[in-house]
């Protein structure tokens, strides 16, 4: 290999079908010109054990889709090459997530996990019997879940994204029927809060923040500028920061539901954000490419250490003032 070759560091997009999104972050990386880095869509056969990987950095958009790239970007992570976002962060885990936010004292939903109602029958492991589960307390105490949390509720996957599989709740009833029908999904039970204004915040390279209004009914992002009060937005900007530091999140969005001027944040486990312009916005789209490009160019020419998440450590046992 010639030398002029060893010094090129690619930047490597690992996507699916989304749009423009990816071709257009290719291009305006390439256009920056800068010497010695190059951006490229991966192309990935076998994998070689423990071989080094190609890619000073990869932006992965696909390995949650398709369990072979999700071992592609782990082994790569291993050989040097700094992956967005972290491999080993990259499960959904909302109650875990929950629990580090409010351990770093930010306002959230009352919040319980329950056991699943059933158990999935999988060939490869040995079928779930009763003995089991005798560590589990059954019958569960509803009265008491219910009496903490409230009415209306959110009934959704501990490991879910996309608001798959989310059902609002009413009351008892329509609560039970729900759980009933979850089947092996690990579910969180979870207050809803009655907002007056709701927030969807980009985060990414854990600093640059871009807090969009959104309509969740519609799905819908609306172009306003000054739709946050000075003090709400700067919490919201400072806290979905320290929340993706905490977490080690390079690429994520932390939903917001501001309620009489207190904002709670209900959910921040969005690490393939919607980077389409037909969804986000063509404002939203080109500050996404924009920022995007950036945190790309900066990691390939000062790569962060790799590491699996010993960010952590710092918060056990640690608290911090809330906002009120």
């Amino acid at each position: 290999m010639s030398k002029t070759k060893e010094k090129i560091k690619k930047i490597g997009i690992l996507h699916r079908e989304e749009g423009p999104m990816p071709d257009r972050l290719i291009e305006e990386i390439n256009k920056k010109e800068i010497e010695g880095i190059t951006a490229e869509k991966c192309k990935i056969s076998e994998i070689h054990l423990a071989e080094p990987c190609e890619y000073t950095v990869i932006i992965d958009r696909a390995s949650h889709c398709l369990p072979f790239l999700r071992e592609y970007v782990k082994n790569a992570l291993l050989s040097g090459c700094y992956v967005i976002n972290n491999p080993y962060r990259f499960e959904p885990d909302k109650f875990f997530d929950y629990t580090v936010a409010k351990r770093t004292g930010i306002n959230l939903p009352k919040t319980v996990l329950l056991p699943s109602k059933t158990y999935r029958v999988d060939p490869c492991y040995r079928h779930i019997e009763q003995e089991d589960l005798m560590n589990l307390s059954y019958p569960l105490n509803w009265d008491k879940i219910t009496s903490y949390i409230g009415f209306p509720a959110v009934l959704k996957p501990a490991l879910g994204v996309g608001w798959k599989h989310l059902t609002m709740v009413k009351n008892f009833q329509e609560l039970i029927a729900a759980y009933d029908r979850s089947g092996h999904h690990v579910m969180i039970l979870q207050e809803k809060i009655e907002y007056q204004h709701f927030v969807r915040t980009f985060v990414l390279g854990k600093k640059y923040v871009c807090p969009v209004k959104y309509i969740p009914e519609k799905r819908e992002y609306i172009c306003d500028h000054k739709h946050l009060a000075r003090d709400i937005g700067k919490y919201i900007v400072n806290t979905s920061i320290k929340l993706c530091k905490a977490l080690d999140y390079d690429m994520n969005i932390v939903e917001w539901a501001i309620k009489d001027g207190i904002p709670y944040a209900i959910d921040f486990t969005d690490l393939v954000p919607d980077a389409n312009p037909q969804s986000i916005t063509h404002f939203y789209y080109e500050w996404f490419i924009e920022h995007m490009t950036k945190i790309a160019l900066e990691y390939a020419l000062h790569t962060p250490k790799s590491r699996c998440w010993p960010s952590i450590n710092n918060l056990i046992g640690q608290t911090v003032e809330k906002y009120s």
